[in-house]
């Protein structure tokens, strides 16, 4: 079984994206991500 996406907010930092789904940029090539990031909501 796949473990569902999570995304989880840091009070004053960013937003941790853990088991992210398939994502693609908007010329339909898929970008490589890792099983954990941050993204910053600057």
């Amino acid at each position: 079984m796949t473990d569902l996406p999570k995304i989880t907010p840091v009070e004053n930092g960013p937003l941790i994206v853990e088991n992210p789904p398939r994502l693609t940029g908007p010329d339909g090539a898929e970008i490589e991500t890792r099983p954990k990031f941050g993204l910053s909501r600057d």
